[in-house]
C-alpha cells in the first residue's frame, strides 16, 4: 500500500509514528518461527516485546521517475520475499520523489494485515504523525492482549447508543432458531 504526501514531512518524526505504532500493535512485531519435527512441520508465533521497525528513507528527486517508473519502482521494493523466521514482515519507505512530494510505501505479508487493516493503520500513522507534530497527546495504547482487546470492545460498543442502534436497525430481522433437539438424531 502507498500514501501520496503532497506536503513537507519530517523524516524523523514520521519515523517515530511508525514506531509508536508498531509498538501498540503487537502483530506489527510477529514473526512465524519453524520448527522441523519428525513427525511434521509446524510453526509458532513469536511477538517481540520491543523492536526497531524496518523503515528507509530515500531520495528520488535526481531520478526525475514517471507515474509509470514510480509505480515500478514501488512495485520492485514490495516484492522482496519475506523471512518468517527474522523478520521483517512489515516494512516501510519513504521516498521523496519531488520536493513536498513523498509517496509512503507500507509493505505487510498478508499473514500480518489484510487490506482493511492496513487502511486502518495508514489512518492511524498519519493521526499519530500530526500529533507528534503538534506535539499533542498520543492516544492509549491499543489493547495488546486478547483479554484486553475484549475488555475494551466491552466498554467501547457495548453502551446504550450502540445496543439501541443494533436495535433499531435489526427490527425486521427474525431470529434463528437455534434450537437442538433433545436427542441424538443421526
Amino acid at each position: 500500500s502507498m500514501l501520496k504526501i503532497h506536503a513537507g514531512i519530517d523524516i524523523d518524526v514520521w519515523q517515530k509514528a511508525l514506531q509508536k505504532i508498531s509498538a501498540t500493535y503487537s502483530i506489527l512485531r510477529t514473526e512465524i518461527h519453524s520448527c522441523d519435527t519428525s513427525y511434521a512441520d509446524s510453526a509458532y508465533q513469536c511477538v517481540r516485546s520491543t523492536h526497531s521497525i524496518a523503515f528507509e528513507y530515500r531520495d528520488l528527486t535526481e531520478l526525475s521517475l514517471s507515474n509509470n517508473e514510480q509505480t515500478s519502482y514501488i512495485r520492485n521494493l514490495v516484492q522482496n520475499p519475506y523471512n518468517f523466521n527474522k523478520g521483517p514482515l512489515v516494512r516501510h519507505y519513504l521516498l521523496l520523489i519531488e520536493p513536498e512530494f513523498y509517496i509512503a510505501v507500507f509493505s505487510a505479508h498478508q499473514i500480518v494485515l489484510d487490506r482493511l487493516s492496513v487502511c486502518d493503520y495508514l489512518s492511524r500513522t498519519c493521526e499519530i504523525y500530526f500529533k507528534l507534530v503538534q506535539n499533542l497527546e498520543i492516544p492509549d495504547q491499543a489493547p495488546d492482549t486478547y483479554a484486553e482487546y475484549v475488555e475494551f470492545c466491552c466498554s467501547s460498543f457495548d453502551t446504550q447508543k450502540s445496543m439501541k442502534f443494533w436495535q433499531n436497525r435489526l427490527t425486521d430481522v427474525e431470529p434463528l432458531d437455534m434450537h437442538r433437539p433433545a436427542t441424538n438424531t443421526s
